[in-house]
């Protein structure tokens, strides 16, 4: 067993955490957002569920 501490480091901490689940339509759109702080910086990233992709833009919307 062993640790290691690496000072000047803090995990990532959801600072606005989007809901788990998001159901819209074509007609209504939505808007997700999120913000996380930490040291070094979190790199947030949207995926689909249950394949776990990355989103996409989509062209035209």
């Amino acid at each position: 067993c062993s640790c290691v501490v690496v000072l000047g480091q803090q995990g990532p901490v959801f600072v606005l955490e989007p809901p788990s689940t998001l159901v819209f339509s074509n007609t209504t759109g939505s808007q997700l957002s999120c913000s996380a702080h930490g040291s070094p910086t979190p790199h947030v990233t949207w995926i689909t569920s249950p394949d776990q992709r990355p989103v996409t833009a989509v062209p035209g919307l």
